[in-house]
């Protein structure tokens, strides 16, 4: 057994909820485990307290009660209480609700009303009529138009395709582009920095081979007066 996993159990055994087989592997990892069994302690140590701490009644309480049970009489009467008064203003309600209803069993019912040549017809019927079917050259027409309307929707892939490549593309370049002036200018700087160290080596060999020379000229000096 883990440290997570004895750690996901302790609160099963802090409440005696956990069963004796993780009971048997829990009590086993802590015997090999300090840490779990420090963890352990603190754990009940803090349930100790908490279980010695006085319980506060409150203030107040709440009470949940069901709604009574009202009648069909009394919803009745509370919707005719919702009822405009004026009895023009109930005909009118009437009226509309009744053309909702009508709009609504003449959408269900699929009604049509068609006037033609001065015929007047109206047809109702409960399931939809069956789509017309069609001939060759209807057919023909629509496979061609599917067909341009594929080609086109695949011409505008690949044309958005081909603009976010020249997008990445741009992108890569002026990437690029900024990669080689930052490598310009450190090689400017390193260049500049290399012909500083040139010059100091310069300056600095020139000193020695003239305090060499002034050296060289005294010790011919001091051989000639010697010499004498």
């Amino acid at each position: 057994m883990t440290c997570d996993t004895a750690r996901s159990q302790f609160m099963d055994l802090l409440y005696n909820e956990i069963d004796p087989t993780a009971r048997q592997a829990l009590e086993a990892h802590l015997q090999t485990c300090a840490g779990c069994r420090n963890e352990l302690a603190g754990l009940q140590e803090a349930r100790a307290l908490l279980q010695q701490l006085p319980q506060a009644k409150p203030e107040w309480q709440m009470v949940f009660s069901a709604p009574p049970r009202r009648s069909l009489a009394q919803w009745w009467r509370d919707a005719r209480e919702l009822l405009p008064r004026p009895r023009w203003a109930r005909a009118a309600l009437g009226l509309a609700a009744a053309m909702v209803a009508f709009i609504v069993l003449a959408s269900l019912a699929n009604l049509r009303v068609t006037y033609d040549a001065g015929r007047f017809e109206v047809r109702m019927h409960l399931l939809r009529p069956p789509a017309p079917e069609l001939t060759p050259e209807m057919q023909q027409a629509l496979l061609a138009q599917l067909r341009s309307e594929t080609m086109d929707f695949i011409a505008q892939l690949h044309a958005a395709e081909r603009a976010e490549q020249d997008e990445k593309i741009d992108r890569m370049l002026t990437a690029f582009a900024r990669d080689i002036e930052r490598l310009e200018r450190q090689r400017e700087a390193d260049l500049l920095l290399i012909g500083q160290e040139l010059e100091e080596i310069h300056r600095a060999t020139n000193i020695q081979f003239g305090e060499t020379s002034q050296m060289l000229q005294q010790l011919v000096r001091h051989i000639s007066y010697q010499g004498r």
